[in-house]
């Protein structure tokens, strides 16, 4: 699981995590990609990944809570 991927360091990101399970003896494969908000420098590296799972922190709690979080700025369904 990764939390955001900035475009600045996506390919770090990747080779971290084939160290990282390398050396646990695990599967590098990222199976799921948590964004905390949808700006470029958050997400903008997650074409580098191929997950089943992706999802933004923040809509899934504006939609979980059935109201706008910051109420000048407007949100799309």
């Amino acid at each position: 699981m990764l939390f955001d991927a900035p475009p600045s360091i996506g390919h770090n990101l990747q080779r971290a995590v084939n160290d990282i399970a390398a050396a646990e003896g695990v599967s590098n494969t990222v199976t799921h990609l948590v964004y905390t908000h949808h700006h470029s420098d958050h997400a903008g590296a997650s074409s580098l990944f191929t997950v089943p799972t992706a999802f933004s922190i923040l809509e899934s709690i504006r939609l979980d809570l059935g109201y706008r979080m910051d109420v000048h700025r407007s949100y799309k369904k």
